[in-house]
């Protein structure tokens, strides 16, 4: 994909970006000289809480299916006619979901963890000379800086935590707001938008190829 067709903007397959792009976010590339990279933190506390939660929720629901079954098994009593199988599929869908959540939390925060270990991990946001980098998993969204219009920091509330949107314009004219809250970036939401403003002050140069 040329330079010309590469949609900004617009999340992206990270091997579909412009080869100046993808060298930013391909492991087996080394960083150009002087590149200002923040890393994403990888899963939250809440998001790994959240993920443990649901298995909390799997191994209960597990527990009463087998339960029911049994008395099923056993013939359920006049006064206790049983669950309806929907319900009983119902429960069987949440304990799935609970158990793969929680499992690719955990498979997902040990591939982290070697990445980290073998110098590879690239996730997180790219401070580059002509704009925004964002790369989450195996895609990746370009910001021009000359869209970049402000950042506005979000709290959400006490004890909540705080985080970045950014605004920009788009080439219909329209606004766009992006937010940076998913990315999981390991920073205070108030360095960051420090951080940030003084890059937009810089003012926009080409990245070099």
């Amino acid at each position: 994909m040329s330079e010309e067709e590469f949609e900004r903007g617009v999340w992206t397959a990270c091997k579909a970006l412009p080869n100046t792009l993808r060298r930013y976010t391909d492991p087996d590339r080394p960083l150009p000289q002087g590149s200002r990279y923040i890393e994403s933190a990888g899963a939250s506390l809440l998001y790994i809480a959240f993920a443990g939660f649901w298995w909390l929720i799997a191994t209960g629901l597990a527990v009463a299916m087998l339960n029911e079954l049994s008395g099923r098994l056993l013939g359920p009593s006049p006064a206790e006619p049983g669950l309806p199988p929907l319900i009983l599929v119902g429960l069987l869908l949440c304990a799935i979901f609970g158990v793969y959540n929680l499992t690719r939390t955990i498979a997902e925060q040990r591939g982290v963890r070697k990445e980290r270990l073998e110098g590879r991990f690239r996730e997180g946001l790219f401070l580059l000379d002509d704009g925004l980098l964002l790369k989450k998993q195996d895609h990746a969204l370009f910001l021009p800086k000359d869209a970049v219009t402000r950042f506005e920091r979000i709290t959400r509330g006490r004890g909540d935590g705080s985080f970045i949107q950014v605004h920009y314009d788009v080439e219909t004219g329209e606004r766009g707001l992006l937010s940076l809250e998913r990315m999981d970036l390991d920073s205070v939401a108030f360095e960051l938008e420090k951080r940030l403003d003084a890059w937009l002050q810089e003012g926009s140069r080409p990245t070099e190829a």
